[in-house]
């Protein structure tokens, strides 16, 4: 599903099966064969019955084996974090483009995916607003600069999610994405936000990645802006199926993983 507002998230309630009535069972008469003179019928047939036509077995065809995932990347990157509000603007110096604040709605410091280091003064970096992908100029007097070796690629046609730390594949899981009419957006994004959920068992999982992505289908979705998630889900059914409206969602356990081991600022590429 698509996640925007965690104090929003619906949780599903599976309500306690109602008590099956008590069944009054009484005796029944059972009428009982009366007395002939007939003769009784001949005993059954004891021979065998005749064969029954076999039906040849269908070959079923294996599976062919998906081709291995390759980083879409090439490490590390840098990251930036607001010391206060950053003052994004659309060159340096130039035009202002939008302000961010200094903390997100997972109340943790915004974190930028920097694109390019311009110069001593600036950075360009990708946005966590919309419309997706794009960047935006900001000063280095504003941030803090570090840096992550970690990455995520999603292949939608694969429903598959990898993960690498440096050149080293950390996790590998099948996900649910996007259904046709409400695709999961491709593109070059990032960890921007986790949260982790009050209800580890509800309809998201453990936790939720806020991504930098949005929706190209909901202008807004549950009270927020239709930013796309990656999180968990009570629903393992769904894993491996388009299914979602526009989240990755991945088991709960594999969730629980990426928490503890992908920082935000993480990019994350997600193929068709």
């Amino acid at each position: 599903m698509l996640f925007v507002v965690i104090a929003g998230v619906a949780v599903w309630v599976r309500a306690r099966p109602e008590p099956l009535p008590v069944v009054d069972v009484k005796p029944v008469a059972v009428a009982m064969p009366t007395t002939t003179t007939t003769e009784p019928p001949p005993p059954p047939s004891t021979a065998p019955p005749p064969p029954r036509a076999s039906r040849a077995a269908v070959p079923v065809a294996p599976r062919a084996p998906l081709p291995p995932a390759e980083r879409p990347l090439t490490g590390p990157f840098w990251v930036a974090a607001a010391k206060g509000d950053i003052h994004v603007f659309r060159s340096p110096g130039g035009e202002h483009q939008e302000t961010l604040p200094s903390v997100n709605e997972a109340m943790t410091t915004t974190v930028l995916l920097v694109k390019q280091r311009v110069d001593s003064e600036w950075i360009e970096a990708y946005m966590p607003t919309r419309p997706n992908e794009h960047t935006g100029f900001v000063r280095v007097a504003e941030v803090n600069l570090g840096t992550v070796d970690t990455q995520i690629k999603v292949e939608l046609r694969y429903h598959r999610l990898t993960a690498w730390a440096g050149d080293q594949m950390v996790a590998q899981e099948r996900v649910a994405i996007g259904k046709p009419s409400t695709p999961t957006p491709t593109g070059i994004y990032y960890l921007a936000m986790l949260f982790r959920t009050p209800n580890p068992g509800g309809a998201y999982g453990p936790f939720v990645f806020g991504l930098s992505a949005h929706s190209n289908v909901y202008e807004q979705f549950g009270g927020g802006d239709g930013m796309v998630g990656l999180h968990g889900t009570n629903q393992p059914s769904s894993i491996g199926r388009s299914a979602s409206n526009g989240c990755i969602r991945l088991p709960n356990a594999a969730i629980n993983r990426l928490a503890h081991s992908m920082p935000a600022g993480t990019p994350i590429v997600i193929t068709g």
